[in-house]
């Protein structure tokens, strides 16, 4: 009897954190629920100089996913999501606290790893800090945190997602896409909330990381690939 109660606690554990990454995942891909803009070869050509906006907005919130907030998104959906923010700001705000002591901005990271891969990419003429009437590219980060790859792990990996936008002189929007990254993504390195704390430059490596794979998708994205 024993037994059996343990295994249908097992299993039910088990579709708690399963339930937790789905939720977690789309809270991740609300993002994409704002329509792409795909530039169009002819307007690529035409193209000589762009400038990439230096002011990247950060959202307020830094999200945090331990295995107690997985448990919460297991048991009460997106909803449970919402209210483990609310009631367990304390991560978080430690993680903020260090990157502030730490001067990681990470509005900074996505602006200058944008700049240097379109720069590498070759995608138009010129990129440069500023130039009058020329197309500018605006970036924004809709969501970033750190998460478990999975509800059992003590680990957690930096996610992040970017909103990147051109416009013209006009106001015409020339390009527009979302695109993120989420714990489940190996490339990005993991490690302890504590080790997070005592070493920042493992939240500076971690938030590189994960945007660097961001940003590579949005620049495939601008050159139509």
């Amino acid at each position: 009897m024993n037994l059996k109660f343990w295994t249908k606690q097992g299993k039910s554990k088990k579709r708690v954190v399963g339930a937790g990454l789905v939720a977690f995942v789309l809270l991740m891909t609300l993002g994409a629920c704002v329509a792409s803009v795909s530039m169009s070869q002819r307007d690529r050509q035409s193209i000589q100089s762009v400038t990439v906006s230096g002011n990247v907005p950060v959202p307020d919130q830094l999200f945090y996913q331990g295995r107690k907030e997985s448990i919460l998104m297991g048991a009460f959906g997106v909803a449970g999501a919402g209210a483990s923010m609310k009631t367990r700001k304390k991560p978080a705000g430690l993680i903020v606290d260090v990157m502030n002591k730490a001067g990681i901005n990470v509005g900074t990271i996505v602006a200058e790893q944008f700049t240097a891969q379109l720069k590498s990419a070759g995608v138009f003429g010129q990129v440069e800090s500023d130039c009058d009437g020329c197309p500018r590219i605006h970036l924004a980060v809709r969501f970033y945190g750190f998460a478990q790859p999975h509800g059992l792990s003590s680990q957690l990996r930096a996610t992040i997602g970017v909103e990147g936008t051109m416009k013209d002189s006009t106001g015409r929007v020339w390009w527009k896409k979302y695109s993120y990254v989420t714990a489940l993504n190996k490339q990005t390195p993991s490690h302890t909330l504590q080790e997070y704390l005592e070493k920042p430059e493992l939240i500076r490596e971690g938030f590189t990381v994960a945007t660097d794979t961001v940003v590579n998708d949005l620049i495939n994205d601008l050159q139509g690939r």
